[in-house]
Protein backbone atom coordinates (compact mmCIF):
# COMPACT_ATOMS: atom_id res chain seq x y z
CA UNK A 1 0.00 0.00 0.00
CA UNK A 2 1.21 3.63 -0.94
CA UNK A 3 2.36 5.59 1.69
CA UNK A 4 2.28 9.01 2.03
CA UNK A 5 4.09 11.56 3.96
CA UNK A 6 2.73 15.03 5.34
CA UNK A 7 4.41 17.14 7.98
CA UNK A 8 2.33 19.26 10.00
CA UNK A 9 2.30 20.90 13.33
CA UNK A 10 -0.20 19.79 16.11
CA UNK A 11 -2.81 22.34 14.79
CA UNK A 12 -6.07 20.65 14.59
CA UNK A 13 -8.78 23.16 13.04
CA UNK A 14 -12.19 21.92 11.19
CA UNK A 15 -10.39 21.39 8.12
CA UNK A 16 -8.13 19.05 9.29
CA UNK A 17 -10.03 16.99 11.20
CA UNK A 18 -12.60 17.06 8.31
CA UNK A 19 -9.59 16.05 5.77
CA UNK A 20 -8.74 12.89 7.95
CA UNK A 21 -11.97 12.16 8.18
CA UNK A 22 -12.90 12.36 4.82
CA UNK A 23 -9.62 10.80 3.96
CA UNK A 24 -10.87 7.96 5.98
CA UNK A 25 -13.71 6.82 4.74
CA UNK A 26 -12.65 6.85 1.42
CA UNK A 27 -9.71 4.80 1.80
CA UNK A 28 -11.96 2.10 4.01
CA UNK A 29 -14.32 1.84 1.60
CA UNK A 30 -11.76 1.11 -1.03
CA UNK A 31 -10.47 -1.69 0.94
CA UNK A 32 -7.44 0.66 2.43
CA UNK A 33 -6.35 1.94 5.61
CA UNK A 34 -4.88 5.28 7.31
CA UNK A 35 -2.70 5.58 9.29
CA UNK A 36 -0.21 8.32 11.00
CA UNK A 37 2.88 8.19 12.55
CA UNK A 38 5.08 10.32 14.66
CA UNK A 39 2.69 12.14 16.52
CA UNK A 40 3.38 14.18 19.29
CA UNK A 41 1.50 13.90 22.75
CA UNK A 42 -0.78 17.04 22.40
CA UNK A 43 -2.04 15.79 18.73
CA UNK A 44 -2.23 12.15 20.54
CA UNK A 45 -3.89 13.22 23.49
CA UNK A 46 -6.81 15.59 20.83
CA UNK A 47 -7.30 11.72 18.71
CA UNK A 48 -7.83 10.08 22.09
CA UNK A 49 -10.32 12.93 23.31
CA UNK A 50 -12.19 12.88 20.38
CA UNK A 51 -12.22 8.96 19.77
CA UNK A 52 -10.23 9.17 16.41
CA UNK A 53 -8.06 6.84 17.99
CA UNK A 54 -10.45 4.40 17.71
CA UNK A 55 -10.82 4.81 13.56
CA UNK A 56 -7.62 6.06 12.78
CA UNK A 57 -3.85 3.91 14.23
CA UNK A 58 -1.00 5.91 15.14
CA UNK A 59 2.01 4.10 14.71
CA UNK A 60 5.61 4.97 16.42
CA UNK A 61 7.34 5.01 13.42
CA UNK A 62 7.28 5.51 9.43
CA UNK A 63 8.67 1.88 8.59
CA UNK A 64 5.52 0.38 10.43
CA UNK A 65 2.67 2.68 8.95
CA UNK A 66 4.25 1.42 5.56
CA UNK A 67 3.79 -2.35 7.00
CA UNK A 68 0.16 -1.53 8.46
Amino acid sequence: MPAVRNSCDNGTDSTTIGTLIDGYKRLTREGGALCLFKVGSELREFFRQTVLDRFIDILPDEEMAVAF
